[in-house]
């Protein structure tokens, strides 16, 4: 008797973990999900992320006259039928930006969209990146801020600044997104900084740092020039020729022609900009118009070296 009722509380157990256990989200497959977009909005999207099992979301990027708008569409399966249940403009009317490594993530009990939105050329020559983090379930987005500007620019200085809303485990995650970004600038690099003092203490240190030939200067063509002229510059209506810069036609370049500053008076600047980790350019002109001058180094095993330099009119 014993042996039967312990055979059936067992049987009991098994039946009863059978029963409760969690039922598999089954998977959609990427083309699927883009085919269920398309039906509903005649486009292909750029990204798609399953977020429950009938439960879709999606980003499409599209630009137009050099402005680009990025919008999120939640999309859920109700009857049978998927049906878009969110529309959300992540940015729009934005010139020269970006949205990229996006993730589903989990911190906490909350799943969120996690993205980062990149500006360049700002009004006053400033470039922004938003580290942002999106709660689908309850549509509220968390934001770490981080702008930079020409360097001396006045009491501007690049500074992160965040949502109100941040709590304590989703600022430590943006902040740890931050941390590790190709896109924060670290412009007062050691390292760096004894590079380009060496490089600018003489022309035979700064000739062997030099990747020639490394870029052209316009040179304007004295005569005659019209329109339908080849070298005709429609910018400065003047005809020029591209001078490549050489070992022996280079100007040795001054500690002052690399250091930042910003004059208020023509709204002239110089700063540097970090594009990629081994890479450092620094760009001098006026906002909102043409640079004067820009020079870009890269660290080629391990060194650093000018690889291309644009010497302006």
């Amino acid at each position: 008797m014993n042996s039967v009722i312990k055979l059936s509380l067992c049987i009991g157990i098994a039946l009863l973990a059978f029963a409760c256990k969690d039922k598999k989200t089954e998977t959609i497959p990427v083309n699927e999900r883009n085919e269920i977009f398309n039906n509903l909005f005649s486009e292909v999207p750029d990204t798609s992320f399953q977020i429950g099992e009938n439960k879709l979301l999606f980003i499409k990027t599209t630009e137009k006259d050099l402005e680009t708008d990025s919008k999120l569409f939640i999309v859920e399966k109700e009857k049978n039928e998927w049906k878009c249940t969110r529309e959300k403009m992540l940015y729009e009317g934005v010139m020269f930006s970006s949205i990229d490594s996006l993730r589903i993530t989990t911190i906490g009990d909350s799943s969120y969209l996690y993205y980062e939105y990149y500006q360049q050329g700002g009004s006053m020559g400033n470039h922004n990146v938003d580290f942002v983090l999106y709660n689908y379930d309850n549509d509220q987005l968390y934001t770490l801020f981080y702008e930079f500007y020409p360097q001396n620019q006045g009491d501007v200085f690049p500074q992160f600044t965040d949502s109100e809303n941040l709590s304590q485990p989703v600022n430590d995650f943006l902040e740890s997104k931050a941390a590790i970004s190709d896109r924060v600038l670290d412009t007062d690099s050691k390292e760096f900084r004894a590079f380009i003092s060496e490089f600018c203490s003489n022309r035979e240190a700064q000739i062997t740092h030099i990747k020639f030939p490394v870029g052209f200067w316009l040179k304007k063509i004295e005569g005659n020039c019209s329109p339908e002229s080849p070298y005709y510059d429609d910018y400065y209506g003047e005809c020029l020729e591209k001078v490549p810069f050489n070992q022996s036609n280079w100007t040795f370049l001054e500690k002052k022609t690399l250091t930042p500053f910003f004059n208020q008076k023509d709204n002239s600047f110089g700063s540097w900009s970090k594009p990629s980790p081994n890479t450092m350019v620094f760009s001098s002109g006026w906002v909102e118009s043409e640079l004067a001058y820009s020079a870009t180094f890269e660290r080629v095993n391990g060194k650093w070296m000018l690889t291309e330099y644009y010497g302006g009119y």
